[in-house]
Formats: structure tokens, sequence, C-alpha cells
């Protein structure tokens, strides 16, 4: 059995009513990935819009959250450089990247731009999964 941590998600659109929390498998890292152990996220505009429905129509059920800082917990292939337990914001924007194509080697396309916690699953959770390139490493002294 998968271990479950908690997050705040919604299966449909509408108003702060939609969200439920719930237990739900604890995701891991893929490829060029890592997990975060969410210490603190915030809610801004873009987390209302995503939940009801704007700008883009969001897969079911949504875990949001753009805005996370938090912990590295586990790494994905491609990611062994980044430490286990550093401290971390979240820069949430997945820029425009060349990705291997459909002929897994053979051609080249750009990625689409995507948002955590909008194209993705987000921070409002107990962990996340976010591309290991879209850490900012938290100092010490803060």
């Amino acid at each position: 059995m998968a271990q479950k941590m908690r997050a705040a998600l919604f299966s449909d659109y509408g108003g702060p009513e939609v969200v439920e929390i719930t237990d739900v498998p604890i995701p891991e890292p893929g490829p060029g990935e890592v997990r975060i152990k969410v210490k603190a996220a915030s809610m801004n505009h873009l987390d209302l819009w995503v939940r009801r429905g704007l700008p883009i129509e969001t897969p079911m059920p949504h875990i949001g959250g753009s805005d996370v800082a938090g912990v590295v917990d586990a790494t994905g292939p491609g990611a062994k450089d980044v430490p286990i337990g550093l401290r971390v914001v979240v820069d949430p924007s997945i820029s425009y990247r060349w990705y291997e194509g459909p002929g897994r080697g053979e051609s080249f396309e750009p990625s689409p731009f995507q948002i955590i916690g909008e194209h993705t699953q987000g921070g409002f959770a107990e962990y996340t999964v976010v591309p290991a390139e879209n850490l900012l490493e938290i100092p010490e002294h803060v």
C-alpha cells in the first residue's frame, strides 16, 4: 500500500466550499524532479482563478498552490546533485525548454510554459514534486 499524505484538493470548480482535505498518495519524483516536504504554502490570485476554472481547464482532482517553500525530501534520476535536506523556495514557472520529442532522440520540440499549481499539482499538500531546476536555496540566515 502506498504511503499517504494530507492534501487540500478540489474535484470541481467553484468557491471555497469545493476544497476538501483528504488523504492522497505521496508523489514520487520522476527524472529531473525533486520531492519537497512542504513547510509553507500561500494562496494567491492564481489559486483562486484555477479553483474557479480560469484561465484553463484543470484535470481533476487538483491540488493547487503555486507559492511553496520546504525541504528537499527525495530526488529522481538526474537530480542527484540536489542535497536531501536543502531548504528551498520553489519558482512556480516551468519555462520553455527543449525536451526529447516523440521520436525519442530524433527530434526536439519546445515544451509549453506551465505554472506549478495550475498546470501541475501544487503545494497545498504535505509533499509536492517539482523540477529540480525550479529550486531556489533559502540562505541559512533566513
